[in-house]
């Protein structure tokens, strides 16, 4: 219920809140090498991740292998990371939920880049 005289719709609430729900799912392109010796943050150079993952491209055990790598290197929950585009694929879009992570997109990033300085 609003007071007499505020000029805040419903529709207005509700825009905001979308908006600020789309940006708290940040989406990272990922360029994946499975099979590799072990699992590391190779480069994050134009917007898209290079990782190098042990598991193979077989039966999705890469994809949850990019899952659970990123959830350990990054300190974010498994349950907040998913591979949403080229699941198939070496190029992938993986989303991260942020929202409840308490971190901001570039407190995201600049995990990702410590991680590369190691």
């Amino acid at each position: 219920m609003t007071k007499k005289g505020s000029s805040i719709s419903k529709q207005q609430i509700h825009k905001s809140t979308k908006t600020t729900v789309e940006e708290q799912i940040i989406k990272i392109n990922v360029n994946v090498h499975p099979n590799s010796k072990e699992s590391s943050i190779v480069s994050f150079e134009d917007q898209i991740l290079s990782l190098r993952i042990s598991e193979p491209p077989i039966d999705g055990k890469a994809n949850l292998g990019v899952i659970e790598f990123l959830s350990k290197e990054l300190n974010i929950r498994k349950s907040n990371i998913e591979v949403g585009k080229g699941s198939k694929s070496r190029n992938k879009s993986v989303e991260i939920d942020i929202s409840s992570e308490n971190i901001s997109k570039e407190e995201l990033f600049e995990r990702i880049n410590n991680k590369l300085n190691n």
